[in-house]
């Protein structure tokens, strides 16, 4: 996450709005994600996919430290 500031501009781009999908190919460390979850909100389905193992665990981490 060198650039987080890029963040706030995809999100702004892709319109994103409660109930809708999202899919995140090489998601990382899920961070992205993680905004879009809060605007899709419930109602919204999230997925990421990311094929390496140890950044899914460092992802898996720090999601239960956030919740």
């Amino acid at each position: 996450m060198s650039a987080p500031h890029i963040y706030g501009t995809v999100v702004d781009a892709l319109e994103l709005s409660e109930g809708l999908s999202f899919l995140n190919i090489g998601a990382g460390t899920g961070f992205l994600s993680t905004v879009v979850a809060y605007i899709t909100g419930p109602a919204g389905l999230n997925h990421g996919i990311e094929i390496h193992a140890d950044v899914v665990a460092h992802a898996r981490e720090r999601c239960d430290a956030f919740r």
